[in-house]
């Protein structure tokens, strides 16, 4: 399940799509709407692992692609069952790769497994397909959510009887702007870091 920038709370997995170990491999292709990304959450639950193990998010170009393109690690202490968040080193341009790409799921763990839940029976996103141990599953999705960095920046918001900018996301910075004569909240930022605004 994906979608760029929304809070994962919104979607809820409906069962186990594939198992994630030493041999085998969970992926998910999907369709961007920016040229960066900068997160991916799974929905995962872990079984038996191994207390040193690892599980990568590898992102890629394409299925039949190696190489990647950036990668992110869980230590299995820091994996919990529910929403689980793949953190890229930086934000990764991917202006020069065509879409749809792919998401890859390995792990060390020589002892139990990592789960990956999804959305079963059903093809719920239309923007790519999921894949188990490198098979094609066409009436399945991964549950996974996609996170960009976007940018309000440079605006002036004068006399608004209600918020002027409002965000509940994490991934916006809020750089430069000016607010004037708000009725609430002149920004109301829930997550999202605040860069040189003023107040008037």
């Amino acid at each position: 399940m994906y979608v760029d920038g929304r809070d994962q709370i919104q979607y809820a997995s409906e069962g186990l799509m594939g198992l994630v170990d030493q041999t085998h491999t969970v992926g998910q292709t999907f369709t961007r709407s920016k040229a960066t990304l900068l997160k991916v959450d799974v929905y995962l639950i872990k079984n038996n692992v191994a207390p040193l193990s690892m599980i990568t998010l590898h992102l890629r170009d394409d299925t039949a692609t190696g190489v990647d393109i950036a990668s992110a690690t869980l230590t299995a202490d820091k994996v919990v069952t529910g929403w689980n968040t793949f953190q890229f080193p930086s934000e990764v341009d991917l202006s020069t790769y065509s879409s749809p790409d792919y998401i890859l799921l390995t792990s060390d763990t020589p002892t139990g497994e990592y789960q990956v839940y999804g959305l079963l029976s059903v093809d719920g996103y239309g923007g790519g397909k999921a894949y188990v141990d490198g098979t094609e599953r066409p009436t399945d999705d991964a549950a996974f959510v996609t996170y960009v960095k976007s940018t309000i920046s440079s605006n002036t918001i004068q006399s608004n009887t209600e918020d002027g900018i409002l965000t509940e996301f994490a991934s916006p910075e809020i750089i430069g702007n000016t607010v004037d004569g708000n009725g609430e909240w002149g920004i109301h930022s829930k997550y999202a870091p605040i860069y040189g605004t003023t107040p008037d």
